[in-house]
């Protein structure tokens, strides 16, 4: 099976149901965000957060989309491992 397909059939698969829980959470730490002038800090939260609950939800279908290869799983936690670095360094840093 070629990797378009592969992609194809995971879009396919998605979901993108979120609980309200969730929903008021992201929205409780963007609002303070805005209170606290960090404008930058709630951008990587959001989208942050609604990567984690994307990966989340659907950890079978990318299991499924990587399907062993090892470069794909170094790829994913390097580009976890990022993200986390750049929310902590915004969070860190007082002019952002």
């Amino acid at each position: 099976m070629n990797t378009s397909t592969r992609i194809f059939e995971f879009l396919n698969g998605m979901t993108f149901n979120l609980p309200v829980q969730w929903v008021a959470l992201v929205l409780g730490f963007l609002a303070l965000c805005l209170i606290w002038g960090r404008f930058k800090l709630g951008l990587m939260v959001g989208f942050g957060s609604f990567v984690y609950w994307g990966v989340r939800a659907n950890l079978p279908n990318l299991l499924y989309l990587m399907d062993g290869n090892v470069a794909a799983v170094i790829g994913g936690i390097l580009v976890a491992i990022s993200m986390s670095f750049l929310i902590l360094n915004a969070l860190l840093d007082e002019s952002l």
